[in-house]
């Protein structure tokens, strides 16, 4: 027997599916009603000195992910000045909600949040401001603050609003000048918001601005490279994965949005002693569009498989499919298989052995950053118990923090050269399995990191230069694709958060074409990681999540 359940509001809602057992019953949730608090009533407000005359400056992209890359356009900015009425900048409805003067960008869950999206200037200009001390991970009402951000006041006396910062990540103080792309903080989920994700504001004249360019938007746009209007876009998966009914408390029933958005721990190894086979899946997409779930074995012949259609806007939100396991389950490789129209949209690798084995996974977070100068910061470090035993070990120790036992200690004197370091604790486990702890140190005593290999570059626009991974994340190995309109040598790298080089994948003349190149990080403790595309013609370079 079949059973397809989505995760909609929190209300369970039964929808029709197709399946190739038994008819199956399903419920649905995504949070369209995410609102953000007022950035500008809760920051400094423009000086007296501002100038009225200011046009806006270009603007970068302010994240350090493209959309797709582990992220995702939420809401657009609600151009109709009625009350009950809104209008995003080509004229959708569907893509913001009333009263929304920014645009929001999220990341797909928590654990990415905890690793580490980079926030990166947009425009040049000074900090006016800076809220760091709030918490993430609010799920619902009532929020407990107004969260945290930061200001930035551009050359020309506008303003640009950063809001929903991770706590203690922020990495300027105020009075400080930044630079287009310079790093900021980190995406977090503080104050008026139910997920993680960047609310970015501009400010004019004590008036909000639009930068998105369309007939809707009376105003010029301001991006530099507008990304793609996401408004009606097809249906688009974002994430994919097994579990078990264990580790959901023993009943679907019990899935909260909470825990999709910590994103559900996945078996190393799923057991086939299991009494149900279960897969959620993260999506984006509109009213009709249709995907089919195919659950292959490792011979290739197809064991199961189910449709569904969306019967409404899907900002985001979760499905979720779960089968009855056969006695004779097979083991090896299995894989979960997301097609819609022919196209396959997403695909997801899983090992079938006797039992169920997980790896090492940190909780309650999966990283943290911590503000020096203050008090000496301790924490028990703890892993889920639905893994085995684990050692810790610290990567790279700096002097001022030290491990005894399960006990991590950092000191407020730090020994960092520069205003962030990143330290990386690594739990492992009898099968050499891990999950890595990462931790970001920001001393406002020290000066701004140099450029390193994950500052944002800017290519001639003449020239058609474009890195992409896929998956990403990515649990195994991740694709990386690159396309050159110029032959020329190419050196591919792929570098760790500290700038130092983990591989090469590239370093040769190529041809004007496309071409591909694999990074399979075996050995490496998972976290984040940039791959790094350089030739004559400019450089790119890409974020990488590796998930352990």
């Amino acid at each position: 027997m079949t059973r397809f359940f989505c995760l909609w509001y929190g209300l369970l809602v039964f929808m029709p599916v197709m399946c190739v057992a038994a008819q199956p019953a399903s419920f649905s949730w995504d949070p369209v009603s995410t609102m953000d608090g007022p950035p500008a009533t809760l920051l400094e407000a423009p000086p007296a000195s501002f100038n009225r005359t200011g046009q806006f400056p270009p603007l970068v992209w302010p994240m350090d992910q493209a959309l797709g890359d582990g992220t995702f356009l939420s809401n657009y900015f609600d151009n109709a000045p009625e009350t009950g009425v809104i209008l995003d900048y080509q004229g959708g409805t569907d893509h913001l909600y009333d009263g929304h003067r920014g645009t929001d960008i999220a990341i797909y869950n928590f654990r990415l949040m905890d690793r580490g999206v980079p926030i990166v200037a947009a425009a040049p200009g000074t900090v006016i401001s800076t809220t760091y001390h709030y918490g993430d991970r609010n799920t619902g009402l009532p929020y407990p603050d107004g969260g945290n951000g930061f200001g930035i006041r551009h050359d020309d006396g506008t303003i640009a609003y950063y809001w929903h910062i991770r706590t203690n990540s922020i990495m300027v103080e105020p009075g400080e000048r930044v630079e287009a792309g310079q790093p900021l903080a980190y995406v977090g989920s503080s104050g008026w918001t139910p997920i993680p994700h960047l609310h970015f504001e501009l400010v004019g004249n004590s008036v909000p601005r639009d930068p998105w360019a369309g007939p809707f938007n009376p105003n010029s746009g301001l991006w530099m490279t507008q990304p793609a209007y996401v408004g009606n876009a097809p249906l688009w998966v974002m994430d994919m994965d097994v579990f078990t009914l264990g580790s959901v408390g023993g009943s679907l029933n019990r899935i909260t949005d909470a825990m999709l958005k910590e994103r559900l721990d996945a078996p190393a190894v799923f057991g086939a002693d299991e009494p149900t086979l279960a897969f959620w899946i993260q999506l984006q997409g509109n009213r009709g569009d249709r995907y089919t779930l195919d659950v292959i074995q490792p011979d290739g012949q197809v064991f199961a498989q189910a449709s569904q259609v969306l019967t409404q806007k899907r900002r985001y939100g979760w499905d979720g499919l779960t089968f009855e396991v056969p006695a004779d389950m097979s083991p090896g490789t299995w894989t979960a298989r997301i097609t819609s129209g022919g196209e396959v949209l997403y695909e997801r690798a899983f090992e079938v052995g006797p039992t169920t084995e997980f790896a090492p996974r940190f909780v309650p977070v999966a990283g943290r950053s911590v503000r020096m100068g203050g008090e000496v910061y301790q924490e028990t470090l703890q892993v889920s118990d639905m893994g085995g035993a684990v050692t810790y070990h610290v990567v790279d120790v700096p002097g001022n923090v030290e491990l005894e036992g399960e006990t991590l200690t950092i000191r407020p004197a730090s020994d960092q050269p520069y205003r962030s370091r990143y330290v990386q604790v690594v739990a492992t486990d009898a099968h050499a399995r891990t999950d890595t702890l990462w931790f970001h140190l920001v001393d406002p005593s020290k000066p701004f990191n140099p450029p390193t290999p994950v500052s944002v570059e800017e290519t001639p626009a003449a020239v058609s230069l474009s890195l992409h991974g896929f998956p990403n994340p990515f649990t195994e190995s991740v694709t990386l694709g690159y396309h050159l309109s110029q032959a020329g040598r190419v050196a591919l790298a792929v570098f760790d958060v500290l700038g130092r080089e983990v591989t090469s994948l590239a370093n040769q003349y190529h041809p004007a074409g496309t071409f591909e190149a694999v990074f399979a990080p075996s050995s490496l403790p998972g976290g984040l990681y940039f791959a790094r595309l350089t030739t004559p013609n400019g450089m790119v370079v890409r974020p990488l999540v590796y998930v352990r």
